[in-house]
């Protein structure tokens, strides 16, 4: 095989391997539309008229805030607990903090469960049941974000 025979196929290759590659990019990876949020899905999935969605959007705002100051409570108690490692060992202190970290814990699910049961109630009889398929999903739903590859 001459010089020029053997760059003609090289070229070929590579000219292959780049069509391959953009076709991968282009149909590899499936488009998903726009993410819809909890409040979206839950909103349709339950068919909330508009008096509903008006008192679920204050459940919310209500939400939001008490967990807001739980995680706080929650990252002040972790804080404290590692700045632990800067001392010598003090069981007890450790203890004490490992267990106000579960207390916090505990009552940020408590919240969560108290106020789907409050969603519950937002719904008429007809809606108890998509409330109770709509529960099947909570955990997908309410998942942290993954983080965008690279970051």
């Amino acid at each position: 095989m001459n010089k020029q025979r053997f760059y003609k196929w090289l070229i070929g290759g590579l000219v292959f391997s780049n069509v391959v590659l953009i076709v991968f990019l282009i149909l590899g990876k499936p488009h998903h539309g726009p993410h819809k949020s909890p409040r979206e899905v839950i909103i349709e999935k339950l068919r909330f008229d508009a008096g509903q969605i008006r008192e679920y959007d204050e459940l919310i705002e209500t939400h939001r805030i008490t967990i807001g100051q739980y995680d706080h409570a929650l990252a002040s108690a972790k804080n404290a607990l590692y700045q632990q490692l800067r001392k010598p060992e003090d069981i007890a202190i450790k203890d004490s903090l490992l267990r106000r970290i579960t207390e916090i814990q505990r009552t940020i699910e408590e919240t969560h469960f108290t106020h789907f049961l409050a969603i519950k109630k937002l719904c008429t009889p007809q809606q108890q049941q998509d409330f109770n398929a709509l529960t099947e999903e909570f955990e997908k739903l309410f998942q942290p974000k993954k983080p965008k590859k690279g970051h």
